[in-house]
């Protein structure tokens, strides 16, 4: 089984505000399969965050069809909360994060068995902030 990693990023320039994702799929040797980026329109960092997430899994079904149940995946993401949610951990308080649970909650379910959610440091995720902040208007 090999163990694909995904880093996502979700920015907000206020509260909510102008967002945008960023994501970068890399295989278990190094290799970037995916690059992605877009703004989403104005959203809070959380919502960007859950967005990222989201889009992430929805690529690496397209990516890899069927086999994604022969491999496992780890998505890392630096909003500890969001990761904390995703892992089931805490509670989701926030209603307009619910639709985005669920979305991912039903890719895990009918696509993903291995898939594990991380919270990681934002230097870890440096590249996908870039690709992110880059679409957003200066």
């Amino acid at each position: 089984m090999k163990t694909i990693t995904i880093f996502t990023a979700g920015v907000s320039r206020g509260a909510p505000g102008p967002a945008a994702i960023g994501v970068q799929i890399v295989d278990d040797t190094g290799v970037v399969l995916q690059q992605f980026s877009k703004a989403i329109g104005n959203a809070t960092s959380e919502c960007a965050a859950y967005s990222a997430v989201l889009q992430s899994l929805q690529i690496v079904v397209e990516l890899f069809g069927e086999k994604t149940k022969d491999n496992s995946f780890v998505v890392n993401i630096v909003d500890a909360q969001v990761a904390k949610q995703l892992g089931n951990e805490v509670p989701i308080t926030h209603p307009a994060l619910v639709p985005y649970f669920i979305a991912i909650h039903n890719l895990q379910i009918e696509c993903l068995p291995n898939v594990r959610f991380t919270h990681v440091l934002p230097e870890e995720n440096k590249s996908v902030y870039q690709l992110a902040n880059g679409v957003l208007p200066a």
